[in-house]
Order: structure tokens, then C-alpha cells, then sequence
């Protein structure tokens, strides 16, 4: 794993990741990289560059719901200058980087993650409201013991950081985000009003491409499975299965089969 510590270089700032490092580094030498970073130019460099660190990536900084930063105030990563690197070394994992944001002001911010073209993670783990830096710590600690140990469950080890340090810690599958955010955009496409919106906007632009109209009416006939498609497309570029299909016995969607259910409901299917 690779622990990342971008914290001001001043008196008196807890060091929480290299004191995370030293106390993994007596349960299991070895089992932990750490970097200490004094940009965040520094930080995405070590990101970047960690695929052969493993499929864990630590993160020690402070934080709030725009991005993350060292308490200096003299920088500032946003969530969307830190999602390609995510992406990238999440991609180099097949679609299984865990990523434990200990930012000190919690991590709702960090699901602005989840967006494409690939997943930023298979799971994002972190507090769910401000904590102290020995806080941070020993939730750490609570979260790597059963996982240096070989034996580990996600919600299990998030449990433990919260019994650990009073605080609670949640674990956020990128799946589970992913098909809440997908489903009810597809729910709300499918209102009378709204799927009419689309189609009208589709034949415009088929018309002005130079379709005929009857060509542009058998095209638009299958509307509904048509987008279910370029979904089901975009869904499986997220979770790799284009690289990866065994990726599909974790990830895999039916978009196609949800839309015909979604129609079903509403009034028509397809």
C-alpha cells in the first residue's frame, strides 16, 4: 500500500502518515510505502508513479467538500484535478484500488469521484465529519490491523476506524454510487415529458446529418433500447469490463433489461 502525507512542513503538525507507516511497519515490515509530499504537484507525482505500490492508496491531508490541501493555504487540489491519476492507477488494478481518504474536515466531497470515463476506485473509504489528527490515527490503525492480518471486510474494517476513534467512518463501493446515480437518472429520462425532449433533440440532430425522415423515424423506434445500449457501454468502459470481463462478476448490469422495467412501469415497453 502507499500511504501519501501532504502536510504543512510546520511545528508542531502531526506527522499521521509516516506514524501510520511506523506502526504498520512493526505488524509487517515492509507491507507500507510512504511519501511525504510538499506540493501538490508532489502528490499527484507519487500517485501517478505508485502502480507497483499495490492496490491501496492512503491519503493524509486536510480536506473539505471542493478538494484537499497541506493547512498551509498556499494550495489547493480540487476533486477534479485529482480524479485522472485516481482513474490511471486504478485502471492499472483492474478496477481494485481502495482508497482511504483521511482528510481532516471528512470526505463528502470525495464523491464527486464518481464520475467517468473510468472508475476512480473500486471503494473510497473516510470520515464522515471533522476528526483530530490522533483520531485519524488510530481509525487507521483499526482499518489496516485485519487487513495486514489477510482477512478483511470492508464495512467490518470501517466499523472498526469508528469504534476505534469515536468517529464514524464510511465505505462508499463505487458500484453502489454508480447504479443509484445511473438508475435514477434513467427514471427520470423516462418521464413522458423528458423521454419526448430527447427524441425531439435525437431527430433534429439526424435530420440535420442529412438522415431522411423515414430513416431518421426507423432509427428513433427503438429510442429507448438505443440508449439503454450507449449506457451499458458507458457503464462497462467504467468498470473495465472492456479490459478486464471477469470484472463482469462484480460489475455486471443488464442496462438493457432494466430500461424494458423502467418502461413497464411508466406506461410502455419496448
Amino acid at each position: 500500500m502507499l500511504i501519501v502525507e501532504w502536510l504543512q512542513d510546520e511545528l508542531g503538525e502531526p506527522r499521521t502518515g509516516l506514524r501510520l507507516h511506523a506502526y504498520l511497519e512493526v505488524i509487517k515490515p515492509g507491507w507500507s510505502t510512504y511519501v511525504r509530499c510538499a506540493t501538490k504537484a508532489d502528490l499527484l507525482a507519487a500517485i501517478d508513479s505508485a502502480a507497483s505500490t499495490g492496490k491501496i492508496l492512503h491519503i493524509e491531508s486536510h480536506g473539505n467538500d471542493e478538494g484537499i490541501d497541506d493547512g498551509s493555504g498556499n494550495e489547493f487540489l480540487s476533486w477534479d484535478e485529482l480524479t485522472p491519476v485516481l482513474q490511471s492507477l486504478n485502471e492499472a488494478s483492474g478496477c481494485n484500488l481502495l482508497v482511504f481518504m483521511a482528510a481532516c474536515a471528512g470526505f463528502a466531497g470525495i464523491l464527486a469521484l464518481a464520475q467517468g470515463p473510468r472508475a476512480p476506485a473500486v471503494a473510497l473509504v473516510g470520515p464522515a465529519v471533522k476528526l483530530s489528527a490522533y483520531e485519524s490515527v488510530e481509525a487507521a490503525k483499526a482499518f489496516y490491523r485485519p487487513l495486514v492480518g489477510g482477512t478483511a471486510h470492508l464495512q467490518a474494517m470501517a466499523d472498526a476506524s469508528t469504534w476505534e476513534s469515536g468517529v464514524l467512518f464510511e465505505p462508499e463501493p463505487i458500484a453502489i454510487l454508480a447504479w443509484e446515480s445511473w438508475v435514477q437518472k434513467m427514471i427520470i429520462d423516462a418521464r413522458q415529458a423528458n423521454r419526448q425532449a430527447r427524441i425531439e433533440r435525437s431527430r433534429d440532430r439526424l435530420m440535420k446529418a442529412g438522415y431522411s425522415k423515414s430513416k431518421t423515424d426507423a432509427l428513433l423506434s427503438s429510442f429507448d433500447e438505443s440508449e439503454a445500449h450507449v449506457a451499458q457501454l458507458a457503464w462497462d468502459r467504467f468498470f473495465m469490463l472492456d479490459k478486464h470481463p471477469s470484472n463482469a462478476s462484480r460489475f455486471g448490469v443488464d442496462f438493457v433489461e432494466i430500461a424494458r422495467k423502467i418502461a413497464a412501469f411508466y406506461y410502455r415497453g419496448f
